[in-house]
């Protein structure tokens, strides 16, 4: 996939992650994610339980 490239004929090892990509990865990308999913939840639980009057997710199974 990728090619050996050299810089004035030394040979350079290819690109791979660092710590620095995960933590970038981890902050612009999951935690959005994952706020927006947290977020989504919540408005499913007040929908149901306030506007429905049903129970939601889990806690149908502790009354």
């Amino acid at each position: 996939m990728f090619s050996k490239r050299t810089v004035r004929g030394l040979h350079l090892p290819p690109a791979r992650p660092t710590r620095w990509a995960l933590y970038y990865v981890l902050l612009y990308f999951a935690l959005p994610v994952i706020a927006l999913l947290a977020l989504a939840d919540l408005a499913l639980y007040f929908l149901f339980t306030d506007l429905l009057g049903r129970c939601y997710g889990i806690f149908c199974l502790f009354g």
